[in-house]
């Protein structure tokens, strides 16, 4: 069965430079160079990156109907084609059985492009929160935003606030 998945473009220039700081490009083990692109059955997409000692997820504004879908995406080629995508459009990710190809224009024409993905199967399993939540007063983030400000960029004891 024949499922899409669309990345848009003003999204993806938001989550790319965070996901890109977790995600290694030479790492020993292949699967921590991919991020996991997940659609649950609310139509809700995520994607996910890790170097197995921190997690991101960014989750995608609206939903998007059809199957859910989990895969993974080398990161290295997912950046390429939003570069290569001058107009910053949105990124279509088709996914046909075990086949995974990456649509977007490049110099105002449509490219489709084979995903070498790897088995989901590899993904590490992100950690789960069971504790309770801490609910914080009203105005603690802008009292932290102006803690934050005064951090030293030398001094370590003073790169950051205490909670």
């Amino acid at each position: 069965m024949k499922s899409e998945i669309i990345l848009p473009g003003t999204e993806l220039k938001t989550a790319l430079p965070g996901l890109n700081k977790i995600t290694g490009r030479k790492t020993s083990l292949p699967v921590l160079s991919h991020i996991k692109i997940i659609r649950q059955k609310n139509g809700q997409v995520t994607l996910q990156g890790t170097d197995l000692d921190a997690f991101a997820s960014y989750h995608l504004e609206g939903s998007q109907p059809g199957e859910p879908v989990e895969l993974l995406v080398p990161m290295e080629q997912l950046n390429q084609a939003f570069k290569a995508n001058t107009s910053k459009q949105d990124l279509t990710l088709v996914c046909d059985g075990a086949v995974t190809k990456l649509r977007y224009r490049l110099g105002g024409n449509p490219v489709e492009q084979p995903v070498n993905t790897l088995p989901v199967d590899e993904w590490p399993p992100a950690p789960k929160f069971t504790g309770e939540s801490t609910p914080l007063p009203p105005g603690f983030g802008e009292a932290l935003k102006q803690a934050l400000a005064c951090c030293s960029d030398s001094r370590p004891g003073l790169q950051g606030a205490c909670l």
